[in-house]
């Protein structure tokens, strides 16, 4: 697991509540597939791809601060290609379908809570917006 997953896995692992911390890997591990030359910033990748593949109307709902419309499993096959669903099955050890399940529930609720406020964070304003996902010690 590489830096930006655990950074992504620690900070998103509060946010999703009862997901958990292996449903918060897994959105790092979408993140950092989306991510572009090395880039840290996956969420405007993954964002692109949704928009690019027609389904630009689910994801700004996900960005917005009004309800999250839901995505379906061939939806998220459509934006993350079969490549990157078969690398994610084999990383985490998930078949493809729990895979792309378990990202129809995590993946609105994490690209909501990395857009605080409705806003999609600017390129190197990511890590702050996961720092404020961090659940706080009393």
């Amino acid at each position: 697991m590489g830096f930006f997953d655990q950074v992504v896995g620690r900070a998103l692992s509060g946010a999703l509540g009862g997901a958990g911390s292996d449903s918060a890997a897994l959105v790092g591990h979408v993140l950092e597939a989306f991510g572009q030359g090395g880039q840290p910033n996956g969420l405007s990748g993954l964002l692109r791809a949704f928009h690019t593949n027609g389904l630009g109307q689910i994801v700004e709902s996900w960005i917005g601060t009004g309800e999250n419309l839901p995505v379906s499993r061939d939806q998220i096959a459509q934006v993350l290609g079969q490549g990157v669903i078969q690398q994610l099955a084999r990383t985490t050890g998930m078949s493809a379908e729990t895979l792309s399940a378990t990202l129809t529930e995590i993946l609105p609720m994490a690209v909501d809570k990395l857009t605080p406020d409705g806003k999609i964070p600017e390129s190197g304003m990511l890590a702050q917006a996961l720092d404020l996902l961090k659940p706080r010690s009393s």
